[in-house]
């Protein structure tokens, strides 16, 4: 179990999101010049299957930012009551920038009867920082009283 709570690009051939619930999505402009796409998630620390491939999870709420996004495409569709679900995080380093620069493609999970969901977009780096404590759920993602008990500091680290 690693007990991490903050990662950045440098973490990133590490790390998944696949199947992390998105709570919300936000645009974080400081300044004229500078901007930064937000996610509020369920980050899920840890997959726990046992040999009776049953699985549990140590969920945490986390921020996941994008800085000094540019070239932003949302292409999403969701039904009534689907949740945001993020498949997996895609990254190709940008050389012709003269700088570092990324591209990101954001893979959603996509329903049966829906279209390829995605969001994409280049940005010098991202962090992610959980802001709450670690519970353990049979499901993959935090219900409201869940994620506020881990805010208040109530999550377990089982």
């Amino acid at each position: 179990m690693n007990d991490q709570t903050k990662w950045t690009e440098a973490d990133f051939d590490g790390m998944s999101w696949h199947d992390c619930q998105v709570n919300s999505i936000a645009f974080d402009q400081d300044g004229e010049w500078q901007s930064d796409l937000v996610f509020d998630l369920d980050f899920i620390v840890e997959w726990l299957c046992g040999k009776d491939k049953r699985c549990r999870f140590r969920i945490a709420p986390a921020v996941l930012r994008f800085t000094d996004v540019d070239n932003l495409r949302l292409d999403i569709s969701l039904k009534f009551k689907q949740p945001l679900e993020i498949y997996s995080i895609e990254r190709t380093d940008l050389q012709t920038t003269g700088y570092k620069n990324y591209h990101w493609v954001i893979k959603v999970q996509n329903y049966p009867g829906s279209k390829d969901n995605v969001i994409e977009f280049d940005a010098t780096g991202l962090t992610q920082e959980l802001i709450g404590g670690a519970i353990e759920t049979e499901a993959q993602n935090l219900t409201g009283t869940e994620r506020k008990e881990s805010k208040d500091g109530l999550g377990t680290s089982a």
